[in-house]
This record gives C-alpha cells, sequence and structure tokens, in this order.
C-alpha cells in the first residue's frame, strides 16, 4: 500500500513538473521509474540481514502494535538479535551462558531495598546477575515492543527464563517516556534509573535523551537517586540542566558509561563532570539533535562511532594503562 501510494504521488508530481513533456512521454517515463523502484526494492529486507559482515536469515517476522520485528541468528544459533524496523532492539547472549555481571552496580546502590527503573529491555543478559543481587528489591522493566518482550522470554536463555518470572522483576509494556511521565505525577519514586536504549541514532530514540526527559528522570529519583545510561557527548551533556552532579567511567571497550545524581556521591574509579555550562546544542524535545549527528557516522562501525564520540568531546576518564 505504501508503494502504490508513492507510485500514484509520484506520477501526479511528474505530470505537474514536466507539462510540457507529451502525455504519452510522461506515463512512458513514469513506468520505467517505477519499473525501476520495484526492482531495486530490497524484496528481502525483513527476511534477511547482511549487516556487519553477517548473512542471517530471519527465524521471526512479525507485525505488531509497534512494528515490524525480525530476529536473526548468529554464530550457530549462539546470539540471536531481535530488531524492530531492523534497529538492534535485542541482542539475546545464549553462548555459555554468562550474561553481564551487574555486581559493580552496588557501588551506585545507597539503600538495602533498592527500587530500579529500566527503560528498554534488550536482550535481558543484565536480568539474572541484578535478581540475584540482595540489595535489589525491586525491578521495573518498560518494553514497548510487546514481540521482543515475548520472544525475549521464548528464546531467551533458562537463566534469563527464571530472571523474567521473578517475583522481583514487573515487565511492563509501554512507552518509556509516558511511564516516567505517569511515575513523576503519581510520585512514584526509584533509586536507579537506567536508560537502556542503548541505540539513541535511531529514529524515535533521540527523545528519551532529551533535556525534558532529565528532568523527569531526576524528579522520580529518591535523594541521592543515580541516572545510569549510555555515555556520549550529546547524551551527557544534554542532562546537564536536570543533574548538578555527573560522573563518567573510564572507556572500556564500545561503551563508556555515565551517571548523574540530584545529590554528591562518592563513586571510586569514576570521574567527576561539570555539564551544566556548555555553548553546544542540546538534544531537546523538538531539537532530537542526537540522531541527526549520528547520521555522518553512518559509514562507520559501532566501535568507531563511539570511539569518535570519546574523541570529540575529549573525555575526561582515560582507560587503565593509557
Amino acid at each position: 500500500g505504501t508503494l502504490a501510494l508513492a507510485m500514484a504521488i509520484y506520477v501526479v508530481g511528474a505530470a505537474v513538473v514536466s507539462a510540457k513533456i507529451s502525455p504519452a512521454k510522461q506515463w512512458n517515463i513514469s513506468a520505467v521509474v517505477a519499473l525501476a523502484l520495484i526492482i531495486l526494492l530490497p524484496q528481502n529486507f525483513f527476511d534477511r540481514n547482511r549487516m556487519f559482515g553477517n548473512d542471517a536469515p530471519s527465524t521471526l517476522t512479525i507485525e505488531d502494535d509497534v512494528g515490524i520485528v525480525s530476529a536473526f541468528e548468529y554464530e550457530d544459533g549462539k546470539n540471536l538479535s531481535i530488531q524492530v524496523f531492523r534497529s538492534p532492539t535485542s541482542t539475546i547472549f545464549r553462548g555459555e551462558e554468562k550474561g553481564y555481571d551487574m555486581g559493580p552496580l552496588n557501588t551506585l546502590i545507597n539503600t538495602d531495598q533498592a527500587e530500579m527503573l529500566v527503560i528498554g529491555l534488550g536482550g535481558a543478559n543484565y536480568l539474572p546477575s541484578l535478581v540475584a543481587n540482595p540489595r535489589i528489591a525491586h525491578i521495573t522493566i518498560v518494553e514497548l515492543s510487546p514481540t521482543v518482550a515475548r520472544e525475549v522470554h521464548n528464546q531467551g536463555t533458562p537463566s534469563i527464563k527464571a530472571a523474567m518470572k521473578s517475583p522481583k522483576v514487573t515487565v511492563v509494556v509501554g512507552d518509556g517516556r509516558r511511564y516516567l511521565q505517569q511515575a513523576r505525577r503519581s510520585g512514584r519514586k526509584f533509586d536507579i534509573v537506567q536508560n537502556g536504549i542503548f541505540q539513541p541514532w535511531m529514529s524515535g530514540a533521540g527523545n528519551l535523551y532529551s533535556t525534558e526527559i532529565a528532568h523527569i528522570i531526576r524528579d522520580v529519583l529518591r535523594p541521592g537517586g543515580v541516572y545510569f545510561t549510555l555515555d556520549l557527548e550529546l547524551i551527557s551533556i544534554s542532562a546537564g540542566p536536570a543533574f548538578p552532579y555527573a560522573y563518567s567511567a573510564p572507556p572500556q571497550d564500545r561503551y563508556v558509561y555515565f551517571l548523574a545524581s540530584n545529590e554528591p556521591r562518592d563513586f571510586p574509579g569514576l570521574c567527576r563532570r561539570d555539564i551544566r555550562h556548555t555553548e553546544r546544542m542540546l538534544t531537546t524535545d523538538d531539537k532530537p539533535v542526537v540522531e541527526y549527528w549520528m547520521l555522518g557516522l553512518l559509514s562507520d562501525s559501532l566501535v568507531d562511532v563511539v570511539r569518535k564520540q570519546i574523541e570529540y568531546y575529549h573525555h575526561p576518564c582515560k582507560s587503565p594503562g593509557r
């Protein structure tokens, strides 16, 4: 239907801009261009993934209320990538079932009954470690796609499945921004808020890193609570107007991590940063700078994107041995 509408618009537009061309030629030109577009259209866009040097057929292609969800297996089934509109949304690591060790998160927790909010389920590789942490009382995860939430549960490792069924975990299918707004209206508070949307350059993700959303997150944090997310320049400086205290972890491999708090905290090994004053343009609701700035880096790998970000704003922390 979208393709047919686009073709109709093209034909009308061609007729308007080429009024001096005979109607027969107009239709001939339109037919040739339309045929070329149909031939060039990637018919298997959702059925096969050739990104990052892989060539994997889809094990799932389904359209839900959010978009078209595809799943691709890599490394003989050890990794499963679940994508919405071919945006890497969730990657489940099934090899050796190690997952992520979230033990260092204890240094961020200032209570033995911590309430944690996670925006974006991802692959839930982190969840078993969080559930096993005795200092975390409850974890609320907000995931936009019902298919992603279902498939992570169905296709995850046994430890992921067990963690998602834990009484400590509540998975809410809904929009993370709206959930935060409702939490602020109702007065609900958290000790840790993790923004797990680690693809901020994807269309529609930028509004979860705006200055406005940083103010909402600040309002739902308890005193001394921590906002934890990906540390890229256009993300961290946009949180500056909301958070007087910010910290960065040393660059490690692909990602660097950013913390912000409404009160001063002592985080061993992290660098204190002053991000409250900057002349650079901030990411706001009406200016999703983070999405458009990244367009210039699409020809690079994800590793190169993060490396360029670090070099771009001269990260104050240095990796060990550098």
